[in-house]
C-alpha cells in the first residue's frame, strides 16, 4: 500500500539553527520538534536565503508552513540582527523579511544561545522551571537567561553574554573577546592543551585526562575552576533554580565539574552555593528545537 501525500493544508513549525560551520533545521507539527536535516552555511547572503528555503520546502514537504524562527550566533535586536561576528553577512540586511517574502510565513530572529534556552524551557532540562541561566561553552562562549518561563533579550538584545564575565581583574583582554571565552572556551581548552607541547589538542587532553593522566586532569580541573567561577557570579547574581552547560566543551564537563563546584563553594554567595549546576539535555537539538518554540511564541518567549 502506497502511503497518502501529506495533507496540504497541515500547518507546520520550522526552527533553523545557524552557526559558523552548519546549518541545522527542525520541524514540529502537532507534536515535539524532530531533526530535519544539516547542511554546510553558505558564504554569502544569498547562498544563505537559498540553502534556507531549500531546507524549509524539503522539511514542509507540501505542508503549509506557519511560523519559523531563526538562531544566530551572534546580537538580534528588533528582528535584525546587529552583531554577528562568524556570519558577518547577515548583519543589518533584511534576513526575517527576505524570507517571509520567500515562504509567506512569519520569520523570527533570536541569539543562538537564547533560542538553545528556549529549546531546553520548552523541552528539555529546563522544562517547568522558571528561572535558568544557561551557558553554552563551545569555540566561544554564549549564554542566555530564563525568567518567569521567557528569555531575557536584554535593553541591546545581548543579555546572557556569559563570555564576558570577567574571572580574573588583571587577566587578560580582548576587545572582541569576553575573558570567560578566552579562559573557558573550546578554543581555551585548545591553548591548555598545547601548552608545553604536551597535547594535540583539546579533545587529546580529554582523552589523556579519561585515562587517568593527572597532568590533564589538573590542567582541565583548572579551565572548570575558571568556569565556575563565572557561574559563581551568574548564580549569586541572578539567583536561578537551575544553571545549565551546553555547547562542545559540556560533554567533557564530568572533567570540569569538580573545578567548577570548588569555584561555586568559594565563590557564589550562600544561596547560591546550593543551585545545581547540570549539562543540558538536548545537545546539538536546543538551537533548532528552540527556533521551533520561537516560530510558535514570536516575541513573547522573550522578556527585555
Amino acid at each position: 500500500m502506497s502511503t497518502p501525500s501529506p495533507a496540504s493544508d497541515e500547518r507546520i513549525l520550522l526552527g533553523f539553527d545557524v552557526g559558523g560551520t552548519n546549518v541545522r533545521t527542525a520541524v514540529a507539527g502537532r507534536g515535539q520538534p524532530r531533526a530535519a536535516a544539516t547542511t554546510r552555511l553558505p558564504h554569502d547572503y544569498e547562498g544563505l536565503l537559498t540553502v534556507l528555503v531549500g531546507m524549509a520546502h524539503e522539511a514542509a514537504a507540501g505542508r503549509t508552513v506557519a511560523g519559523v524562527g531563526i538562531g544566530l550566533p551572534g546580537v538580534v535586536l528588533g528582528n535584525t540582527a546587529t552583531w554577528v561576528p562568524n556570519v558577518p553577512f547577515v548583519v543589518g540586511v533584511p534576513l526575517a523579511a527576505d524570507l517571509e517574502a520567500r515562504l509567506g510565513a512569519p520569520v523570527f530572529l533570536s541569539n543562538d544561545a537564547q533560542a538553545a534556552l528556549l529549546g531546553e524551557a520548552r523541552y528539555g532540562a529546563a522544562r517547568a522551571l522558571r528561572s535558568v541561566a544557561l551557558f553554552s561553552i563551545g569555540t566561544g562562549v554564549g549564554g542566555a537567561i530564563l525568567v518567569g518561563d521567557r528569555v531575557l533579550r536584554g535593553a541591546h538584545g545581548a543579555a546572557g553574554s556569559f563570555g564576558w564575565v570577567n574571572v580574573d581583574a588583571w587577566g587578560a583582554h580582548d576587545p572582541d573577546h569576553g575573558q570567560l571565552e578566552l579562559l573557558a572556551s573550546g578554543r581555551a581548552l585548545d591553548a591548555a592543551a598545547r601548552e608545553d607541547g604536551a597535547y594535540e589538542d583539546a579533545p587529546a587532553l580529554v582523552a589523556a585526562a579519561r585515562a587517568g593522566d593527572a597532568e590533564a586532569a589538573h590542567r582541565l580541573h583548572e579551565r572548570g575552576r575558571l568556569l565556575g567561577t563565572a557561574i559563581a557570579t551568574v548564580a549569586s547574581t541572578f539567583d536561578p533554580q537551575l544553571v545549565l552547560v551546553s555547547g562542545g566543551v559540556s560533554e567533557a564537563f564530568e572533567l570540569l565539574e569538580a573545578g567548577v563546584r570548588e569555584a561555586m563553594s568559594s565563590m557564589a554567595s550562600p544561596t547560591a552555593r546550593g543551585i545545581p549546576v547540570r549539562v543540558a539535555s538536548l545537545g546539538s537539538r536546543a538551537g533548532s528545537w528552540g527556533a521551533v518554540a520561537l516560530a510558535a511564541e514570536g516575541e513573547e518567549a522573550f522578556v527585555l
